[in-house]
């Protein structure tokens, strides 16, 4: 992944999955990753420098920024991935308030946060890279996920705004959009099954011809093919390197991923 190397790299929601293994391959190329969580339990096992905060607050972000650069240096590379899903939610008229203001809390204002420091260092550079993690729900509302669909739709536009706002300054902001789903544990704990939301889902996904697939697996793939620079980090390159205001959807890792045992 060329361009990466010696720059410093502050990836979120770097936890578990399929972020944990892109901070391992960011770090593998060379970058000087700084992970970012809300559990330190999760990251002490991740072998990079890490900083446990709550990016839903500027003063979350805030330190995690201002902790990347003491031990680090000025952030090049900025890739969000941390979020809360639609698991908990409901149609819109049995929504309960809080559950937006939680996830917007997460999913929106953190991005918009972090950018906003990050960003004006990066254009004083004259070099940055961002990369949001967001969802085919950001194009597609889903069934019984109006605060979940509205968070991601807003992600992309706030993508494209900072792409508007920094790209005269050699900064880049992209997105990544992951169309297949992906079985986590909020799936065992969600209150109310949604079959006509998870059946669309699976419909989508074979109609192109992709695995209704488990989080871990898909991490699990990207771990075991880091070495050979593959298509997960072709399209991590793309990102990083030739577009702006754009996204991406990581169609591969449903495909390659290992077959369940």
């Amino acid at each position: 992944m060329p361009g990466v190397e010696g720059r410093v790299a502050l990836v979120t929601g770097v936890g578990r999955g399929i972020w944990r293994a892109t901070a391992d391959l960011l770090a593998s190329r060379g970058a000087r990753v700084m992970a970012v969580a809300h559990s330190e339990n999760e990251l002490q096992t991740l072998g990079l420098d890490y900083v446990v905060a709550d990016l839903g607050t500027p003063d979350g972000c805030k330190l995690a920024v201002e902790k990347t650069q003491d031990r680090l240096g000025p952030v090049a590379i900025l890739v969000y991935n941390h979020g809360i899903g639609s698991a908990h939610e409901r149609v819109i008229w049995k929504q309960e308030p809080e559950l937006w203001r939680e996830t917007m809390r997460i999913n929106l204002d953190g991005p918009y946060f972090l950018s906003r420091i990050v960003v004006k260092d990066m254009v004083e550079q004259g070099y940055g890279r961002l990369v949001f993690t967001s969802s085919t729900a950001g194009q597609v509302a889903e069934y019984a996920g109006s605060i979940y669909n509205s968070s991601k739709h807003g992600l992309l536009g706030l993508m494209r705004s900072v792409a508007q706002d920094a790209g005269p300054h050699s900064v880049t902001s992209n997105a990544v959009l992951c169309p297949a789903g992906c079985e986590h544990q909020w799936l065992r704990i969600r209150p109310k099954p949604k079959p006509s939301s998870m059946v669309s889902t699976r419909m989508r996904c074979r109609q192109k011809k992709l695995r209704f697939t488990r989080r871990h697996q898909v991490g699990q793939f990207m771990e075991n093919n880091i070495p050979n620079i593959n298509d997960v980090s072709y399209r991590l390159s793309r990102v990083l390197h030739a577009i702006v205001g754009s996204f991406i959807m990581m169609k591969s890792l449903a495909l390659k991923h290992p077959t369940p045992r």
